[in-house]
């Protein structure tokens, strides 16, 4: 008599890309509208750099991704979020930049 054990071994690669597959499909669904939107596809490098930002804050880009959409009369929208994310738009406001804006702001109202 034979009896024959079958283990499903998780391997911790296979894992990751697993994960990393979903969130891609995931950030293609945040990407895509904006994609139609502009007429053109997000390329290397900065659909990396996108992803990435995507995978350590996905709900900020998301609501990011969703703000660009609503404005009306963007002629590139995808350009628009890629900026924004690059400038940190979609993370809040760290205390010591909100306050490094305001004395900029001052210095140029002063001087204009």
């Amino acid at each position: 008599m034979v009896v024959l054990v079958s283990e499903q071994l998780q391997h911790p690669q296979s894992e990751r890309t697993s994960t990393t597959t979903t969130r891609g499909e995931e950030f293609a669904g945040v990407i895509g509208p904006l994609e139609a939107a502009t007429g053109v596809p997000l390329f290397n490098p900065q659909r990396r750099w996108c992803f990435a930002e995507f995978l350590e804050h996905p709900d900020a880009v998301r609501e990011l991704a969703h703000q660009v959409l609503q404005e009306p009369g963007l002629r590139n929208p995808l350009g628009i979020f890629v900026y924004r994310l690059q400038k940190k738009w979609h993370l809040p406001l760290h205390p010591a930049n909100d306050v490094a804006d305001r004395i900029d702001e001052s210095l140029r109202s002063a001087a204009g």
